[in-house]
């Protein structure tokens, strides 16, 4: 999927002090047809109401409507500029009259939906206390290895569904329920964008979760891929930078190392190794 960027960044205010926007003071009841245009803003990421109604199939003037029961609810906020992805660094548009409105999901949204994705909290506190025993037992190499192994069964998926570009892999990362949209830059490059990250929880605290999904992303593409930042670290979004494709390429890119190097080295230094 080709989205254009949603513009630059918004010149006062974080981008989680945007997205923790207050809500009204009683809450306001969701439809089922609002949720799926929260659903869309958590795939899409900052967006027009334009881009939201040609994603669902719906007319503007019912997107408007359910925007503004989310908004009600504290779910979205509009913005004139991407607080955060892609858009956010893009360059301003300098049009003539009142740009149109993006809509982006609040702290609140996404912690609604995602709750009704998993009503409780009792899968992610007893994954991550799997993790801390396994750690405690066996060490971190057998929480590497417990990581390894997911993002294998995550890999096995995407070949299985013929992932062979930025494209493919969101395509294939949604369908996995990460909520991801690739956005094609102008020199053949592409950014990844997760919105959300069923594992969240136990990777802020085990990052090795992030490395080895990254290092699947590479080893499935056949270049270096680059994580820009995750979910886990803090960030609204997971991004991960797609190089282009060298044309005359004959072998795969080596995947990016991800376990901790030796204690010794091996760099050539005047003719000896050290």
């Amino acid at each position: 999927m080709k989205i254009a960027g949603a513009g630059a960044l918004r010149a006062a205010g974080r981008p989680d002090e945007l997205l923790s926007a207050p809500s009204s003071a009683v809450p306001q009841p969701v439809t089922a047809a609002s949720r799926r245009v929260a659903d869309a803003l958590m795939t899409l990421g900052p967006s027009r109401v334009s881009a939201i109604a040609m994603f669902l199939g719906f007319s503007s003037a019912a997107v408007n409507k359910h925007l503004d029961q989310l908004e009600d609810a504290g779910w979205v906020i509009p913005t004139f500029r991407a607080p955060y992805g892609p858009g956010a660094v893009a360059p301003t548009s300098r049009g003539r009259g009142r740009p149109a409105r993006l809509w982006t999901l609040t702290t609140v949204g996404t912690e609604s939906l995602a709750a009704r994705a998993m009503p409780t909290d009792d899968c992610a506190a007893l994954a991550t206390a799997a993790m801390r025993y396994v750690k405690d037992t066996v060490g971190l190499d057998g929480v590497a290895a417990l990581a390894r192994n997911h993002a294998d069964s995550m890999k096995q998926a995407w070949i299985a569904r013929n992932v062979t570009s930025a494209s493919n892999l969101a395509q294939a990362l949604a369908a996995q329920g990460f909520a991801a949209v690739a956005v094609e830059g102008l020199d053949g490059s592409a950014q990844v964008c997760q919105h959300h990250c069923p594992i969240h929880d136990v990777a802020a605290e085990f990052p090795v979760f992030c490395e080895m999904e990254t290092s699947a992303m590479s080893e499935v593409l056949g270049v270096n891929v680059v994580r820009l930042a995750t979910i886990a670290g803090g960030s609204p979004i997971c991004t991960t930078m797609v190089p282009a494709r060298v044309p005359d390429e004959k072998s795969p890119a080596r995947p990016a190392q991800l376990s901790t190097p030796a204690a010794t080295s091996t760099t050539p230094t005047n003719g000896a190794t050290r």
